[in-house]
This record gives C-alpha cells, structure tokens and sequence, in this order.
C-alpha cells in the first residue's frame, strides 16, 4: 500500500488540492457567474465520466468471458486430443503383442501414454478455468495411472528382449511374447477403459461449453 500511495494516491491529491485552489481562486474573481456556468458543465463531465467507466468495464467484463471460455475450450481440446492419442498408442502395443490384427509390427512404434495436457490442466491457474472438481479428480487419477503404466512397462519390454536374445530359436520369442502379453494386457486393458471414459466425459463437457458460450 505505501508504494501505491507514492506513485498514485500522493500525486493524484496533490492534482486534485490543486485544482480545489484553481477553483476556489477563479470563483472569487468571476462570482456567482462562475458557479452558474460551473455546476451544470460540472455534472455533465461527472456523468459523462461515470458512463464511460460503466461502459469500458462492461466491455472489459465480456471480453474476459470470453477470453476464459475460449482457454477453457483449449483445455478440453487438448486434453481429447491426448486421450484419442494414448488410445493409438495402446491400439499399437496391442497390436505388437499379436492381440489384434492390424499394420504390419515393423512399422509399429511402441511409445509410452502421454500426461502432458493433463499435467497441464492440473496447473492452479487451468484448475480455475476448468471449474469442475470431479473432472480434475479424474485427470489426475488417471495421470497418475498412464505415469504408473509406463514405469512399469519398460522393464517388462526389457525382460522381454533379453529372453528373446537368450532364446532365439525354436519357441523362445513365441514362449516371451506370450509372457510379455499375460503381463501387460490386463493393464492395457484396465488404461484403454479409463481413457475411453476420460474421452466421454471430455466430450460432454465440451459439448456443455459450447452451449453456455452461444446462449
């Protein structure tokens, strides 16, 4: 507060003792005439002045409406895009254990589920424009899940190429693959369910802000 008052309450008093002595200064010289053409110009500028406030801050109101309902529409954007792109990559994992047919396993690319549009929802200042604490329950549990998923993937693949290297002939790959697939689907399975529920209460949130936007 003391370093507001410095630079603007200390000032504008100064101005306005000023104008006070202008003012008292000038009526003395000018009379009753002064204040007859004083007071009527006096409260049009006041009015004036308090319109245009009124007016300015219910521009700047709207626009930040809309300014938070378009960040928070990004979120949501960002966070469907990262569902529908983790959905993919278990497609492909799936995929590469021989569960389902699909693109040959050569083109596949084996990556870990993503948290980054989550990690930033979860941010105080996003957490605020989401306004919705059963939904941020559920991004941070699920975040939490893709994290747990892809630690514990990584040694299993490991474990799986060193008994595919170890026994190269004969069943070994067939005999680690169905290791690895025992392993990793029931987790697959359990990370493709929460998504895709993640994914359906994204869309209706989304679907809910658009309708509070055009009404």
């Amino acid at each position: 507060m003391g370093k507001q008052w410095k630079t603007f309450f200390l000032p504008m008093t100064i101005v306005v003792v000023i104008l006070i002595g202008v003012t008292y200064r000038i009526s003395v010289l000018h009379g009753s005439r002064f204040w007859d053409t004083f007071y009527p110009q006096f409260f049009a500028t006041v009015f004036g002045v308090i319109f245009t406030i009124m007016f300015t801050y219910a521009i700047w109101l709207r626009q930040q409406k809309v300014t938070k309902s378009f960040q928070r529409q990004q979120l949501l954007e960002d966070l469907k895009f990262e569902v529908a792109e983790n959905l993919k990559r278990l497609e492909n994992l799936e995929t590469f254990l021989g569960v389902t047919a699909g693109q040959p396993k050569d083109t596949l690319r084996i990556r870990g589920l993503r948290t980054v549009a989550m990690k930033h929802v979860l941010k105080p200042e996003n957490v605020m424009l989401l306004r919705n604490s059963d939904l941020e329950d559920d991004i941070a549990w699920i975040a939490g899940h893709c994290e747990d998923f892809n630690h514990d993937f990584n040694p299993r693949f490991r474990r799986f190429l060193a008994e595919v290297a170890a026994n190269p002939e004969h069943n070994g790959p067939e005999r680690a693959m169905a290791d690895l697939r025992a392993e990793i689907l029931p987790d697959l399975n359990f990370m493709r369910a929460i998504l895709k529920g993640l994914g359906t209460k994204l869309e209706e949130q989304t679907t809910r802000s658009l309708d509070t936007s055009t009404s």
